[in-house]
């Protein structure tokens, strides 16, 4: 259908209203997309858009920083605030008071992802690493930035490349 899908441009560096962002002068979400219910909500993106992170952010699995990279970080009930008179504040209200059931179809199968549970990236590339040529391949498919997370903590784009 014609209004199935809208194109939004966004600025690159946006300096307010940040929803999350992984440390200084790093990647940095502004605004979450408003899931509806019995609505089918899809992100589109080029791999490091902070689509699986907004993501995890709504399904709860990531409390959003709301911008501080540095204790003290917000509590739900900040982030509640921080979302008041919008339809996002009732979205989170609804998903810590267990009145919403939210639902994603994973990229990793799950009996896979489950063995990779708790491992990071280095780990199981210098495990792998016979040919010593880890070095190239973590710059070729550029994993340099997530070397140190855990597996399951890797975006869609990431997982693709690792």
């Amino acid at each position: 259908p014609g209004d199935a899908i809208s194109v939004v441009k966004l600025p690159s560096n946006l300096t307010t209203d940040t929803t999350h962002k992984y440390g200084p002068n790093s990647f940095k979400i502004h605004g979450l997309p408003v899931p509806r219910p019995g609505h089918v909500l899809g992100l589109l993106g080029t791999n490091g858009t902070g689509k699986s992170t907004a993501l995890s952010i709504l399904l709860g699995r990531i409390k959003p920083n709301l911008g501080k990279v540095t204790a003290p970080f917000p509590d739900w009930s900040d982030i509640v605030t921080y979302y008041r008179g919008s339809d996002l504040q009732n979205y989170f209200s609804g998903i810590l008071e267990n009145k919403l059931r939210v639902v994603i179809k994973p990229q990793l199968e799950a009996s896979f992802a489950k063995r990779l549970s708790g491992k990071k990236v280095r780990d199981l590339m210098e495990a792998r690493d016979e040919r010593k040529i880890m070095d190239r391949v973590v710059k070729d498919l550029e994993l340099g930035h997530c070397l140190d997370r855990e597996v399951q903590q890797l975006s869609g784009g990431e997982l693709q490349r690792f």
